[in-house]
């Protein structure tokens, strides 16, 4: 076995270039992998290819042997070489809820999951998943065979084998980009000096696009499709690392989701006096509690809809029980009356994780259920109307996407007047035909805390400043129409 064990580090030894084939889930998109693979190639150590088909029979949570099969049988059909990493990128979380792992039988067989990092980490996707990669191919070949993870280091160091069991600390290798002296040690004794080279190459790039200032530059997806109180919300979670505030922020995103889909809807499918009812009947004009709210869900649905809802957002009804179906089966209310609203706050930070770790798997099946509103509605605020002619009108309107304050302005040329008043807040249709004014219950105004201009949400009798979070009465007598 000893000559087996030193037979195989000299073949790894002698390696001077690894192969990675890359194959995904239906809903990873190209862009990822195109992104992900330009990263890689770019050194002369690792060669990524892309596998020409795709896996869909993945569940949420999926089983890892199930995921290795498959990924043993796609080598069989393939004629892929026992040598070369088949690395799956894949959609769907794990039994486990790991963001990756390599196939505990010893062979190169490695998934890594694409999402969820923007509940973590604030920068665009493909860079951790490109560490991932790296980090697991190597990893596979230093501790083939041992399954039990004692090579880790169970504390995070900032290296590349840290375990992570809290998936947060990821943050910390990645910001370092480091090898702590006894892990380059073993990649020393096992790999070519230009592999270790282009291992630190990337993974210093990587480090330089998560950094916090890296943001400047470039946003996350979620963001940079979501309306901007969601963006807001959304971040955040990111940007947090401590398990008690990630735990209230998810919290207070779950609210923001709830009360956009009333707001919305009502007013899609709603005439102003009927939509008056609706929150009059709902108990959600006064101090409604979250769970008001999400009980207000179940009532969308008996809604009488109009010919565009079943065109701009065809299966909205699904989405509305879907969205009370999973903050039912996640327990969200509850857990935010017993970690919020009715409890006290455990001394133990770190008892919040396993809180967080519920509160963001359902946060995520709803954010999709969002991803038609985003690309079917913008939402927008007005500026100003202007006349050119009787068939020109000058619309300007900042577009209120992503979590960056300063909105872009673009002007549009109509046809007819819409209509508009300054400084409302509509939702508008993508092909920029139908204008619902959002206002009372979503609007731009001074906050009287900080006497700064926000975006707030109405809840009940006061309005909730979404950026900072004070909870404030506004009257707004000089803007209602």
């Amino acid at each position: 076995m000893e000559l087996l064990s030193i037979a195989k580090q000299l073949s790894a030894r002698n390696m001077n270039k690894i192969t990675i084939q890359i194959i995904k889930t239906i809903a990873v998109s190209d862009k990822l992998v195109e992104e992900l693979m330009l990263i890689i190639n770019k050194t002369n150590s690792f060669q990524c290819n892309r596998i020409n088909g795709i896996i869909n029979e993945l569940d949420d949570e999926f089983d890892w042997q199930e995921c290795f099969e498959k990924l043993r049988t796609i080598r069989k059909e393939k004629s892929i070489d026992e040598n070369e990493f088949i690395v799956l990128l894949a959609d769907k979380s794990n039994s486990k809820n790991w963001f990756s792992a390599c196939n505990p039988n010893g062979s190169k067989e490695i998934f890594i999951q694409t999402t969820d990092w923007d509940n973590y980490i604030y920068a665009k996707q493909v860079y951790p998943i490109c560490y991932q990669v790296v980090s697991n191919v190597l990893q596979q070949k230093l501790f083939v065979n041992d399954t039990s993870y004692s090579w880790t280091h169970e504390y995070p160091i900032g290296c590349m084998n840290d375990m992570c069991s809290w998936k947060e600390d990821i943050n910390l290798k990645l910001k370092t980009a480091d090898i702590c002296t006894t892990c380059l040690d073993l990649l020393n004794e096992n790999f070519q000096d230009n592999i270790i080279q282009d291992t630190i190459k990337i993974f210093d790039d990587v480090r330089k696009k998560t950094l916090s200032t890296s943001t400047f530059y470039e946003s996350p997806k979620f963001e940079q499709h979501s309306h901007t109180p969601i963006a807001i919300t959304k971040k955040k979670i990111s940007t947090s690392s401590d398990p008690l505030r990630k735990s209230l922020f998810a919290i207070d995103h779950f609210d923001l989701l709830v009360k956009l889909l009333i707001i919305y809807t009502t007013k899609i499918v709603k005439e102003k006096n009927s939509e008056t009812e609706f929150y009059s009947e709902n108990n959600l004009n006064e101090q409604p509690s979250l769970g008001h709210w999400v009980a207000a869900i179940s009532k969308l649905k008996n809604l009488n809809g109009t010919d565009l809802i079943t065109t701009a957002v065809s299966n909205i009804i699904d989405k509305i029980n879907r969205v009370l179906q999973i903050s039912s089966n996640n327990n969200i209310v509850q857990i935010r009356n017993e970690s919020r609203g009715h409890g006290y706050i455990n001394c133990c930070d770190q008892n919040y994780q396993s809180t967080f770790i519920a509160l963001n798997s359902a946060l995520g099946k709803i954010e999709k259920l969002f991803e038609d509103i985003f690309s079917k509605f913008e939402l927008c605020k007005t500026l100003s109307i202007s006349k050119k002619s009787e068939s020109l009108y000058i619309a300007k309107i900042n577009i209120l996407k992503g979590s960056d304050l300063l909105f872009e302005e673009i002007e549009l040329k109509l046809s007819s007047n819409p209509d508009f008043i300054d400084n409302h807040l509509y939702l508008v249709s993508e092909d920029r035909t139908h204008w619902y004014d959002l206002y009372p219950n979503l609007v731009f105004d001074t906050c009287p805390k900080c006497n700064h201009p926000r975006l707030m949400v109405k809840d009940g009798n006061k309005y909730i400043d979404i950026y900072i979070g004070h909870r404030v009465e506004i009257n707004l007598a000089d803007n209602d129409s």
